[in-house]
């Protein structure tokens, strides 16, 4: 399979459904925030985005879930808010000691954007949201810090 980053992602369209995919039932995993797969739907096609557990590195692809315990996820942050929007930029993510086990799609529609990371750690993924500086400012004055 092509990994779509080599090739570009920018024409795939818009963000239309994510899914959080598990090789174990919800009962049976850690946590409910971990995944071993994510499977984002655009457009013109999907983008599998999986750990491999052997060597904690990640895996991106085009195609369709693998794993039998699937959870919509599109309704939820920080989904919800990136349904609609188109991916601008993506990077392959590698730490200090050569392993391939991030990866990072910056999405956007005109006036906004938003990154996200996927990071391998223990056989699934954990995900992080990065935020404009401005947009933190904005929490922190609120907060009163």
């Amino acid at each position: 399979m092509t990994d779509p980053t080599s090739r570009g992602v920018e024409d795939i369209g818009s963000l239309n459904s994510v899914l959080g995919v598990c090789a174990l039932p919800p009962e049976s995993r850690g946590s409910r925030f971990r995944f071993d797969e994510y499977v984002l739907g655009f457009e013109t096609q999907s983008i599998v985005i999986s750990a491999e557990p052997q060597d904690d590195t990640i895996r991106v692809q085009y195609g369709g879930a693998t794993l039998p315990f699937r959870e919509d996820l599109t309704a939820r942050e920080p989904w919800r808010t990136l349904v609609g929007c188109g991916v601008i930029w993506a990077w392959k993510l590698t730490n200090q000691n050569g392993y391939h086990d991030g990866y990072q799609i910056e999405f956007a529609r005109p006036g906004e954007c938003w990154a996200i990371q996927f990071m391998s750690e223990g056989g699934a993924l954990s995900l992080r949201s990065i935020a404009p500086i401005e947009r933190l400012w904005n929490q922190f004055e609120k907060a009163g810090l």
